[in-house]
């Protein structure tokens, strides 16, 4: 038998000397020049982590790691950018901004993605208080200081577990005081509450003006219609969008389209799900991302908006918008994913603020803006209608509902097996336009 010479890879011993450079180089950095630079102040607890950044992205050039030069990069900006907000808010807020700051940047570095919801989730809350407080100031300064107060005292006890000295007579204990500040506080939103309510109901009274002229007739036809076997919530979410369309001037055979498609896809509000159980294999890798990451299968899977509400959804979108949208899901009658999701709660936003759970009813007029937002916009009505009316806006009634429910699906759906969901598609609008005009 040989002796053969044992040799050594050096590969860990350049990864220890990379990382000792990156931290001389990080430690020798100029954060004085680069604070001045950007009319900024790094609290040691900031500059500490800004200091890991840094070194991290040494490491990072010294490999030439570009993905992890940017990741590096992402996170002391979006660090630079939470210490400017913080300048601009109040000492409470300060105080707890910087509490979830570091918890979801300790759960990010060992990779805890529960703790980093959670974080990102209880800043989400911050934010939305401040935006209250904020939103009272104008008209109602008093009890904007007022409800200011309240929360701050609130966070004061809920992290010290002690009664602030001014009312220390007035509680026996710490909970019974959060108890009482969370009462205080849910009067004076309440109160402010009610002008919201009534701007809701003008939004959804406009939105749910009837259709004019021939639109009645088509409404009532497919209100009437049972050959279709729609159940009852698929054919209120095609009347409604029918007369939302047929006001915006768009054509009975182009709005067919539209129905062929709404007939293949959700329910108004409804969130996609994820329960695979007779297939797992076939389960989409974006929604695998959601299970494991978001317990999508158990918190949004199959749910309504009505039961989830409004800011959860936002939060979560806010989150996947940050990653490129790794992870997503389909929502409402059309089934929106991706960005196009987030276009349609900031319609829900838009119409019934952040912290609401709209009934299906109200999820159907979120969606109908959304949807006559996108074709009446540049891009889908130029992918869409122009390009629907150029090539057979001159057919045949029943044929040009045909196309319209194929071009829908492949110019503004795009669901999964185009080519097969496009023929289902153009017959649906087929069928619905011949109800819609009374010859079916």
């Amino acid at each position: 038998m040989k002796w053969k010479e044992p040799t050594f890879d050096d590969t860990s011993v350049i990864k220890v000397l990379a990382a000792a450079n990156a931290r001389r180089k990080a430690d020798e950095y100029d954060y004085e020049e680069e604070q001045n630079k950007l009319n900024l102040t790094y609290p040691d607890w900031a500059k500490e982590w800004i200091k890991k950044y840094k070194e991290a992205w040494y490491i990072a050039e010294a490999s030439g790691d570009r993905i992890a030069m940017n990741k590096a990069k992402e996170l002391a900006d979006a660090l630079r950018d939470k210490l400017r907000k913080m300048t601009t808010i109040p000492e409470w807020a300060q105080q707890q901004m910087q509490k979830q700051t570091l918890r979801w940047m300790e759960a990010n570095e060992v990779g805890n993605v529960r703790v980093m919801r959670l974080a990102s989730e209880a800043e989400q809350g911050i934010e939305d208080k401040l935006k209250l407080i904020e939103s009272m100031k104008q008209k109602w300064p008093d009890d904007a200081k007022t409800l200011n107060d309240l929360t701050a005292k609130w966070y004061y006890v809920d992290d010290n577990e002690f009664i602030p000295y001014e009312d220390r007579e007035k509680y026996a204990s710490p909970e019974s005081a959060k108890a009482e500040y969370t009462k205080q506080a849910q009067e004076i939103i309440a109160k402010h509450e009610m002008p919201k309510k009534e701007e809701r109901k003008e939004a959804n009274k406009e939105a749910n003006e009837p259709a004019k002229g021939k639109g009645k007739a088509i409404i009532d036809n497919l209100r009437n219609d049972t050959s279709l076997g729609l159940s009852k919530e698929i054919n209120d979410a095609m009347i409604n969008i029918t007369t939302t369309l047929l006001n915006e001037g768009y054509e009975p055979a182009f709005v067919a389209g539209v129905l062929g498609n709404i007939m293949a896809e959700g329910s108004p509000g409804k969130f996609e799900s994820s329960a695979y159980i007779a297939n797992p294999s076939a389960e989409p890798a974006y929604l695998k991302y959601m299970d494991k990451n978001y317990d999508y299968r158990n918190v949004f899977s199959g749910k309504n908006i009505s039961e989830v509400g409004i800011k959860k959804t936002y939060a979560v979108l806010k989150e996947l918008e940050k990653g490129g949208y790794v992870g997503k899901f389909g929502l409402g009658s059309v089934q929106w994913t991706g960005g196009r999701t987030m276009g349609l709660i900031q319609s829900y936003i838009e119409l019934y603020g952040e912290d609401y759970y709209p009934t299906k009813a109200e999820s159907l007029i979120a969606e109908n803006k959304m949807i006559v937002k996108e074709l009446n916009g540049d891009y889908y009505n130029k992918r869409v209608y122009q390009n629907w009316k150029s090539q057979y806006g001159n057919s045949n009634g029943a044929d040009a509902a045909y196309w319209a429910g194929s071009i829908v699906t492949y110019k503004y759906e795009i669901p999964h097996d185009t080519d097969k969901q496009a023929k289902i598609r153009a017959n649906n609008a087929k069928n619905v336009y011949k109800v819609m005009m009374g010859s079916n």
